[in-house]
């Protein structure tokens, strides 16, 4: 009998073991989940951060383009009404961004 009651009492513990060992498993999965979530959420907001800031680099500069071209009209006008020729300012404005002046 002691022999039976004792294969019994093994048999207990290991499915306590594994019992244990498939809920420490579950939790790990969970745990691991959780951080693959995080890391995609914050993938995320760092993706759309720079997205926002791209587009407000984008605004700055084509507020600056559209200061710039006001000035450059003024200039333009300025100089036609005191009899200038405006076509080295018409030539330089119409060359494409890159292209550098030698001056």
């Amino acid at each position: 009998m002691c022999a039976q009651t004792r294969l019994k009492e093994l048999k207990a513990e290991e499915a306590a073991e594994e019992a244990q060992r498939l809920a420490d498993a579950k939790r790990l999965k969970a745990y691991q989940q959780r951080q693959v979530q995080q890391r995609t959420r914050r993938g995320a907001a760092e993706k759309l951060a720079a997205l926002q800031e791209a587009a407000q680099m984008q605004a700055s500069m084509e507020e600056q383009d559209r200061v710039f071209e006001e000035y450059a009209a003024e200039c333009m006008h300025e100089y036609k009404s005191q009899g200038k020729t405006t076509l080295p300012m018409e030539l330089l404005l119409s060359r494409k961004p890159g292209f550098e002046v030698l001056i």
